[in-house]
């Protein structure tokens, strides 16, 4: 039971960790993608 219990916390942190790590890349690609953006919507 302790074995799952710590299986768990280890998939819990992956999780957080990645999840952090995506917001965090999507949010600098979103602050560098605004005049990405508006150069397509001129094209």
């Amino acid at each position: 039971m302790s074995f799952h219990s710590q299986l768990l916390l280890s998939a819990n942190l992956w999780l957080g960790a990645s999840l952090l790590v995506f917001v965090a890349f999507r949010f600098a690609r979103l602050r560098e993608g605004r005049g990405f953006r508006r150069r397509n919507d001129e094209r």
